[in-house]
This record gives C-alpha cells, structure tokens and sequence, in this order.
C-alpha cells in the first residue's frame, strides 16, 4: 500500500464522527453499492464498473477500502479543475459522507455542469418504464425498460414530455451480426447510461415503434430522488460490459435504485442466468417500490380504439376520408368528428417515414385532415385506458415454466418432463402478454416410459407472429424456430436439427384467428439416408380464444419429404398465471398413426 493511501487511511479515522475503523465505514451497503462492487468471497470485492474514470485508486475496482481513502484525500487536496474535482465528480459519494457523519473540508470548486443538469433534470419522482413486447425487433422482443425522472412528484400526463429518460445501452457501433450476437453474449460491448428528454423516448418506442408504455411510479422519498440523480452523473463518466443476457438495461436500472436506496435488495432476487425486463418489475413490485401505475398507449392502440366506435363502412372509408376530409366534415358532428379523428391517426401510422421526411403531399394532406377537424367545434372524447392495468406487465405468468403429463404414442405410454427458460406461448394465458404472439427461449421436452429416456425436442428459440392482415398491406405473419424435433411420418420416427419458418397470412376475428403459413425446414436429419434436405410445406389453422383462461388450437401441416405427407393437430388448454392444464391429440393422415397427451405447466 502507497504512503499516501496509508495517510489517507490515517485522514479517514480522523475525519470519522465515530470511532469505526476505515475498514467498517468502506463495508457500510450504500458505499458498496455506489461503486457497484460485487462480493467474491469473505473479504473480496470487485466493481462491475469498467471506466477507469471511475475510481480515484488504482486498485480501487477490487478494494472498498482504498478507494474510500482516495475519496477522502482527493477532497482534502482539492484539484480546482472542475472535471478533476471530487466534489464536482462523484456528488453522491460525497452525498454519502456527509450522510455518515464525515466533517468535509470546505468545497472551493463551483461545480457549474453539475448545477446545470441537477437544474434541467429537476427531479421530483422516479419512474421505471416498460416499453412493451416488439417481435420485429429481436432485441427488443422480450421488451425494454429505462427510467424516467419526473418534474412533478404526483404523475402528470399534461407534464411528463418535459421530464428526463434515463437509459442503459450497449454502444454497438457498426458490428456485423456474428460479431454482435458474440459481443453481445461475452460483454465485448460498452453499456453507458445515458439522459435524454422523455418525449425523445416516446417518439422511439410509442411513436415509432407502435408500443405500449407503462410507467410505475416508485416509493423514492426526495433525498433518495437527489441521491439517485447524483449517482446517474457519476455513472456519466463511466461504462459496464454489457452482457445480453444477465448484465443488460434491466439489470442496472436495479442497481442504480439500490445505489440511492441501499436497503433495497432487488438484484439478488434475480436469474443468474439471464434477465428480463418483465422479471425486474416483479422484483421492484415483491420490494413494495410501486406506487403508482400509469399507461400510454401507442398510436397503434388509439386507432384501434377509436375504430370500435366506428362501423366496417366507415372504416373502409377512412382513405376517402384522407384525400377529401372536407366532404366527410359536412356530416353529423360526433360522427365527422370521429371519422377524421380516426383518419388523421391513420395517416401519421401509415405514413410516418414520410410526415418524418417531409413529403409535400403527404403534409398536405395532413394539413387538410387538420383544418376539416379543426371546423367542427367538438372536443374528442378522451379514452379510458384504465381496464388495461389488470393486465399490466408485472402481473403476468412467470417468464420460466415447468411441464409435466402423460403421452401415449402407438399404444406406448410415456411420462413428459420439460422446463421452458423464457418466456410465453401463445397457448398460455396472456395477461400482460401480447395475444396471438409466442416467444420461447431454451425450451426443452423429454420422454421416459421408465427404462429409457430421450430428448423429444428441444428449441433455442421458437417465435410465432400473427398480424391481422387487416391492419396494413404489409402486415404479414410469420413462424421461425431454431432447435431440433422428432416427427413419426409414414410409422417411422425422424430426428431434425435446425431451422424452420414460414411467412403468411392470418385474419383475427372476435373469438378466433385463422392464419396459413407457408414453411420451409432446414434440417440434419440423423435418422435418414437424405441428411441435408430442405422440405416445404404449409399450415392452415385456427386458434380459438373459447374463454378468458381457456384457449383452442387445430391445424393442419403438410410437409413435401419424398412425397407428400400431412397431419392433424388439436390442443385445448386451461391456463392462470400460476399453472395450466391441457389436452392435445396429433394424427398423421397417411399412416393413421396417432398420439394423445395430457400436460400440466407451473409457472415461475
């Protein structure tokens, strides 16, 4: 140890309004957690900091204790550089020292870049966003949360474009996709905080992207709300390896929270293996941090509801209404009212590139659709959205999710096991979840009839996507899995490794949607002559919403082998979000072959 740490170590005692040693006061939980320090073994730590700007001592990503000291004698020997200035560096660990009884010196640095973003941030309340599920993206499929730092401490839809978003991303640069897919899973990726104005947030997510945002208020009192503000700044001159499956934008948001409110004990509680965004809001709800819950819905939402109030003629009109909004506004008020109402929404969905873009028609027509609204004095009526939060996002089934049932196959009776990492199907029940959507990750089923046992399949990821083909002329359907399975074509069994989609077209109805999906497989077959071989073929199929727990699902699949064969699959299930209970029966047409299968799935 330097002399000059051993000094400060000296300083330290000194500086101490008790008679705890150095050793005690750099173990106290907010010291710790305000560096971000992870405990190895009895008496190891390292931060998962990585920016060397971080810490003022050389060792002090591994030691608490000398990092404190290096705390202490930069503020004894203040540099008058405010960039260089502990007091204007790291406000929320001076925060802390006073907070635990340090007598400081006095601070000679006016600290201008930090008055100035205490001042545009002005924070009175925090906020933990969830920006909902987004399958056309794969990195935003398991949904996204940042934070939100409000002006008002009471939730104020007038005011919340004026607060500050607060988010935590990996800076990808231009990498190719192996490399992303590898930096990604290994931390080769720098993740920054980073803070930006809300609306900014809602044009990316609400406006853009067309999701839902769910704001939850937390239980931060305003020392903690300054305290949490203080260490976002500290945290601006540094960065973490990012890792997409543990250490990723959910995973910090946590840490910082803990960071200004040391008694929380929110990352403990999660995976070590991966991390979802929904997982962290049932961690913050179980901590008893929420307390409120607000929704904003997209654009995509509003059109939908305002189209209820809309019947099939005058929905089929709103592109006449579009290009002649002032012969539409002649008709009865409420309803020219809601006709352009619903048609001004349709064109900024539809259209968005190009109102960005400033295309001259496109604005024209815009203009028009606003001016014939305009002339009809008649307020909008405001939507309630408030049925939705029974169905918010931390209230949903748990992300993992155990199988257990019986199959026979061929008059062999087999019990099923099986453990799904993540995260829904389209089967289970979908509160908080998106209907007529699946997204599974390391999914596993396996066999046994008490002498043997074997993989029936297995999937890395199983995604199904199910657009109303109503809603656009590009809203197409589609399927891809990435895993292996066992099929029983023609009374023999084949084992496939690999990959399979298909790209189609699905029609949602009341109770029901019907979808055909064209497919193509990929596969290794090691149980055939014929190892590399690509097979085409179809699914048409319905799924039945029979009841709000009990779904429906038949189809029929065709697979072009060496010849062409097909079968029958039906599957009824019950399903809450604790456990669930179903019923399927799969024919093969050619061979008569048949199989029946009684499961059982817990939730967790």
């Amino acid at each position: 140890m330097t002399r000059k740490v051993f000094g400060a170590l000296i300083t330290l005692a000194l500086f101490s309004s008790s008679a705890l040693s150095a050793r005690v006061h750099s173990r106290d939980p907010q010291w710790l957690k305000l560096l971000h320090y992870q405990k190895q073994w009895p008496g190891a730590y390292v931060s998962q900091a990585d920016g060397k700007d971080f810490f003022l001592s050389p060792g002090g990503r591994n030691s608490p204790e000398e990092e404190l000291a290096a705390l202490i004698l930069s503020l004894e020997q203040q540099d008058h550089e405010e960039d260089r200035n502990s007091f204007c560096r790291f406000p929320a660990r001076v925060r802390w020292l006073r907070k635990t009884g340090f007598a400081l010196p006095p601070q000679k640095t006016k600290c201008h870049r930090l008055d100035e973003f205490r001042k545009q941030v002005s924070a009175r309340s925090v906020y933990i966003v969830f920006s909902s599920y987004f399958l056309s993206n794969p990195a935003s499929s398991f949904g996204h949360t940042f934070m939100r730092l409000g002006k008002t401490e009471e939730p104020s839809p007038a005011h919340e474009l004026i607060d500050t978003g607060v988010s935590y991303a990996a800076e990808t640069g231009s990498s190719g996709v192996i490399a992303y897919i590898f930096k990604g899973l290994t931390g080769g990726f720098p993740g920054e905080f980073r803070a930006i104005p809300y609306y900014a947030k809602v044009h990316e997510y609400n406006n853009s992207e067309m999701r839902d945002l769910w704001s939850y208020q937390l239980n931060f009192n305003q020392e903690e709300v300054d305290f949490l503000v203080d260490h976002l700044w500290e945290l601006g001159r540094n960065h973490f390896d990012y890792y997409f499956m543990t250490e990723n934008c959910s995973y910090h948001m946590l840490t910082v929270l803990e960071a200004a409110k040391p008694e929380l004990n929110l990352v403990a509680q999660l995976s070590r293996f991966y991390v979802l965004p929904s997982d962290t809001l049932k961690v913050i709800e179980k901590e008893g941090l929420i307390r409120s819950v607000s929704f904003r819905p997209s654009p995509e939402r509003v059109s939908m509801h305002l189209s209820e109030s809309l019947s099939d003629k005058d929905l089929k009109s709103l592109p006449r209404v579009i290009e002649n909004p002032d012969l539409f506004a002649q008709d009865e008020r409420s309803k020219a009212a809601a006709l352009l109402d619903a048609a001004l929404l349709k064109l900024e969905i539809d259209q968005e590139k190009k109102l960005l873009e400033e295309d001259v028609r496109t604005l024209k027509l815009q203009q028009r659709l606003m001016l014939a609204r305009a002339s009809i004095p008649l307020r909008s009526p405001k939507p309630n959205y408030d049925y939705l939060l029974g169905s918010a996002p931390h209230k949903g089934h748990g992300s993992r999710r155990l199988k257990l049932g019986y199959l026979n196959r061929a008059r062999e009776a087999w019990t099923t096991f099986g453990i799904r990492g993540a995260l829904h199907d389209i089967m289970d029940n979908h509160t908080s979840y998106l209907s007529d959507t699946s997204l599974e990750v390391f999914n596993i089923v396996g066999l046994s009839d008490g002498h043997r046992f074997q993989v029936e399949e297995y999937s890395l990821v199983n995604m199904l996507n199910l657009r109303d083909m109503s809603e656009s002329k590009s809203a197409l359907s589609w399927k891809a899995r990435a895993g292996g399975w066992r099929d029983h074509f023609q009374g023999s069994e084949r084992q496939k490794h690999g990959l399979s989609g298909g790209l189609g077209l699905a029609r949602k109805f009341s109770s029901m949607t019907a979808y055909l999906l064209p497919t193509l497989e990929a596969v290794y077959r090691s149980t055939s002559d014929d190892k590399f071989k690509p097979t085409v073929g179809g699914d048409i199929g319905f799924y039945l919403r029979l009841a709000s727990n009990l779904k429906g699902h038949t189809f029929f699949g065709l697979r072009d082998e060496s010849q062409n064969e097909s079968f029958l699959s039906n599957e009824i299930r019950f399903s809450t979000i604790k456990y669930g209970v179903g019923a399927s029966s799969l024919i093969y047409t050619e061979s008569g072959q048949h199989e029946f299968q009684l499961a059982s799935y817990f939730f967790f």
